[in-house]
């Protein structure tokens, strides 16, 4: 079993909507028209919290494992492998196993940026080391196979991937 959790916020997150509830308060006994422009402002400060506790760095998975339940921060998640009915999880630090199929894990980590290079595997595209022919190196060492068949389609996705991140620094 699978349970997504958000924990750890960065501190600036917290305090500042701590903040923003003390002075929402104080506006609701000020200047109308005002105390309705700065709600506007917090309204939309609000929403780009909310952004920032859904963001993959902040979103935690917890997995139960043969070493307890483990919350793992989506950002430290390396890869997944399929293998003598179990899934083996490899972190930035640690290894451990669940019992659990791959297709329940993609349908958790696929939409912040992990994919199917093969049908045992699922890779952070964030860990890529570097592609060389049909093996995957990971940046904690791992060499992960690369299917002939999936070569091409997991290439555009990567390639794709990057120019995202790319795109993203510059705006």
């Amino acid at each position: 079993m699978v349970r997504v959790a958000v924990t750890k916020l960065p501190e600036g997150c917290i305090n500042a909507e701590q903040e923003l509830q003390k002075f929402q308060k104080l506006l609701d006994e000020s200047n109308v028209e005002y105390s309705l422009e700065i709600l506007e402002n917090i309204d939309d400060m609000k929403e780009r919290i909310q952004e920032i506790k859904n963001s993959p760095m902040y979103l935690k998975l917890e997995f139960h494992t043969q070493q307890g339940v483990k919350s793992i921060p989506v950002s430290d998640l390396v890869l997944f492998e399929y293998c003598q009915k179990q899934v083996h999880i490899q972190t930035l630090d640690s290894n451990y196993q669940c019992r659990n199929t791959l297709q329940n894990v993609i349908s958790l980590v696929g939409s912040h940026g992990f994919a199917y290079p093969h049908k045992s595997f699922i890779v952070n595209l964030r860990h890529i080391a570097k592609i060389k022919g049909y093996n995957i190196a990971m940046c904690n060492g791992s060499i992960v196979p690369l299917s002939q068949k999936k070569s091409k389609e997991f290439r555009l996705l990567y390639k794709n991937y990057l120019a995202s991140i790319a795109s993203s620094c510059r705006a």
